[in-house]
C-alpha cells in the first residue's frame, strides 16, 4: 500500500467493518471495531505487532492521538465523519473517590509482601492488578481512565500520597 497514513488506515478498516467507504457526513466506526478489524487484518497477513515496532495499520490509540488529540470522536470528525454517540468525554462510571481508592488499594497490594503478583507500582503493574480485580469480580478504573482523570500515572500515585 502506497499511503500508510492514519487516514488511509481508517479508510481501509472502515471498509472492512462496514463493507463501504467512509463518506463525508457518514457515521464512523467505533475504536473497538477499528481495533478488531486491525487485528484481523494483521492476522490475515501474518504480521505480529510488537512493542516498539511500528506496524501499519496503526492502533486506534495512534489514530486518536494523531487525528483527534486523544479523542476518537474528534478523530472521526477530522476525517469528515459523524462520531457515533457514546459517553461524553470524561464521563466515566467512577467518582474521584473511586479513582483515589483504587490507586490506594493498588499501592497497598504492591507494598504487601504476600502479593508477589504485584511486584511494582508501575503503570503496567496497575493494569495487571485491574485485570486480577476484574477476574475476582471487583471493578477498578482502567489505567487509561486513571491517566485521563489525573493527567498521568505519576500524578495518580502522587494524589494518593498527598491524601
Amino acid at each position: 500500500m502506497d499511503d500508510e497514513s492514519p487516514e488511509a488506515a481508517y479508510r481501509l478498516l472502515h471498509e472492512r467493518v462496514t463493507g463501504g467507504s467512509p463518506e463525508a457526513g457518514g457515521s464512523s466506526i467505533s475504536a473497538a471495531q477499528y481495533d478488531a478489524a486491525r487485528s484481523a487484518y494483521l492476522e490475515e497477513r501474518g504480521i505480529v505487532a510488537r512493542v516498539g515496532v511500528a506496524v501499519w495499520p496503526p492502533t486506534s490509540q495512534t489514530i486518536r492521538q494523531r487525528l483527534g488529540g486523544g479523542s476518537w470522536a474528534r478523530a472521526a470528525e477530522a476525517l469528515g465523519l459523524t462520531a457515533n454517540a457514546g459517553r461524553s468525554r470524561g464521563a466515566g462510571s467512577f467518582s474521584d473517590d473511586d479513582y483515589r481508592a483504587a490507586v490506594a488499594a493498588f499501592l497497598a497490594a504492591a507494598a504487601d509482601d504476600g502479593r508477589p503478583d504485584v511486584a511494582s507500582t508501575s503503570f503496567t503493574a496497575y493494569g495487571a492488578w485491574v485485570k486480577s480485580e476484574s477476574d475476582a469480580g471487583r471493578t477498578a478504573p482502567s489505567g487509561a481512565a486513571m491517566r485521563q482523570h489525573f493527567g498521568s500515572w505519576a500524578a495518580a500515585k502522587g494524589a494518593v500520597a498527598r491524601g
